[in-house]
């Protein structure tokens, strides 16, 4: 990730900077995952991410190209926007809350820019693709260790369980998202919720799953069939592995 780049379009955006609260964004611009942040970036190249105490000193030894500042209050976050010169920013409303939009509006000239950074995170940095990588390496050594398990008496959710150790075992960070494990006729509603179904002999089983390693997550579906399964339901799957098969190829 270039801060150059994203320093360049502000500046060409004929604003003091650009703001963002949003979570995702803080972590691409600053590799530094918080519940709460603010990060500025100038039209001067000036970069600036507002935390608050439960995170500063951290902030302070992992975050390099940024000056880091103590969040104390609005008044304060103003005055320092003030000493910076700072009178007109851009933010995109849509990773913005209501409340931070409007108190923002009470004291500076606001300029919406939707997507603002999106150009920049669409294209991912070998560092990145690496970190991807790994999540989903970790993702499918995890699937491959608890496999054993997935057989006629076991739980939808005690599989799960199975899973989310696993996740940890390889150096994943635990879940991505919620895990899903839909067996039978569950398999067939999208966004099943796992549940406490045993899962049966002839059932499909789809599992829906990921991790987190270092902020950057995977997401993987895979079916599974369980003992033995009806010709129908063979057919099936290996109509939708070929349809697959031909998509990856085209």
């Amino acid at each position: 990730m270039s801060l150059e780049k994203v320093i360049s379009k502000v500046s060409s955006s004929n604003v003091d900077a650009y703001l963002t609260a949003d979570k995702a964004e803080n972590f691409y611009l600053t590799k530094f995952k918080s519940t709460f942040g603010i990060s500025l970036i100038t039209s001067t190249g000036k970069l600036l991410f507002f935390t608050d105490g439960r995170y500063l000193e951290k902030a302070k030894k992992e975050i390099k190209a940024f000056e880091i500042l103590e969040w104390k209050s609005w008044e304060k976050f103003f005055e320092t926007l003030k000493s910076e010169k700072i009178e007109s920013i851009a933010v995109d409303p849509n990773r913005l809350k209501l409340s931070i939009y409007r108190k923002l509006l009470e004291n500076l000239k606001i300029k919406e820019e939707n997507k603002f950074l999106d150009e920049f995170r669409a294209v991912k940095s070998v560092e990145e693709i690496s970190l991807i990588t790994r999540a989903i390496n970790i993702a499918e050594l995890a699937i491959k260790s608890v496999l054993h398990l997935l057989k006629s008496g076991i739980t939808e959710k005690e599989f799960r369980k199975e899973l989310i150790t696993a996740f940890f075992k390889y150096g994943g960070e635990g879940e991505a998202f919620t895990s899903i494990v839909a067996s039978g006729k569950g398999s067939a509603i999208p966004h099943w919720e796992t549940s406490d179904k045993e899962i049966r002999d002839g059932d499909a089983v789809i599992v829906d799953f990921g991790t987190i390693y270092k902020g950057y997550v995977s997401d993987i579906t895979r079916t599974f069939l369980i003992g033995n399964v009806p010709d129908e339901i063979k057919r099936i799957y290996e109509v939708v592995r070929e349809a697959q098969e031909i998509g990856i190829k085209s």
